[in-house]
């Protein structure tokens, strides 16, 4: 799972302490909720956990859009809707318990640990005074501050970080694309909403074939991610 390819990342060799850094981020994970049943119509691609998101200490009671973004998506619908008749709950809560009126609808983060600090920090668990923290986080603000970007090369507040950065990336596209396999499998017409400009260019480095033109240079170096699209294309291409 991310919390501990996330381990792997910044503590590759010392078993011990990747195994206690993987565990305090595990406390932050929020799962999918709707994505797992026959029939989905619609799900929303959102961007990461926040702060109502985390709150609960069992990751079983923990959905997506909780709180006032999930509660503004509820009064939307309403808006548009009114006699879907749903109560006075964030569609997250919704969702997660199964209201009738949302039983085709599903939500996803595209990353199911936080991209932000503040989640953390509301819960003393000491995944903050862990030793990767400071650059665990800087990757996350980086990654969440330009989501476009395929190759990262450090800066704003992450310098000598350009590796972890990128693995990071990797980390949240591959788990990202596992779990579209999933809803895809299940539901092929699924209508996927990319709400934001983070679920829009995450989804596009996980499910669509995207590589740079392959002028000045620019295929010269391209990252595991892309290096796979260039496995496929060599797949279609070869004679049976």
């Amino acid at each position: 799972m991310l919390h501990q390819r996330i381990g792997e990342i910044f503590l590759g060799n010392d078993a011990e302490e990747r195994t206690a850094f993987s565990n305090s981020l595990e406390r932050f994970l929020v799962p999918d909720r709707g994505t797992d049943r026959n029939g989905m119509r619609v799900v929303l691609l959102v961007e990461s956990p926040h702060v109502e998101e985390v709150c609960p200490p069992e990751i079983d009671d923990r959905y997506p859009l909780a709180g006032s973004a999930g509660l503004q998506v509820r009064n939307k619908l309403m808006e548009l809707k009114s006699e879907l008749d749903l109560p006075e709950q964030p569609i997250g809560q919704l969702v997660h318990e199964k209201h009738d009126a949302v039983l085709m609808l599903g939500i996803m983060n595209v990353s199911q640990l936080p991209l932000q600090k503040k989640p953390y920090k509301k819960q003393n668990n000491g995944v903050c005074q862990n030793q990767c923290w400071e650059g665990y986080m800087k990757c996350m603000k980086r990654i969440r501050k330009d989501p476009y970007v395929h190759n990262y090369q450090g800066g704003n507040g992450a310098r000598n970080l350009r590796e972890e950065i990128n693995q990071v990336q990797c980390a949240i596209v591959e788990d990202l694309g596992r779990r579209l396999r999933c809803l895809y499998r299940k539901n092929p017409d699924v209508c996927l909403v990319r709400c934001g400009d983070v679920a829009l260019a995450f989804h596009t480095k996980a499910w669509e074939q995207y590589l740079p033109h392959p002028s000045r240079n620019r295929w010269r170096n391209l990252d595991c991610r892309q290096g796979k699209y260039l496995r496929n294309i060599i797949e279609c291409i070869r004679p049976p």
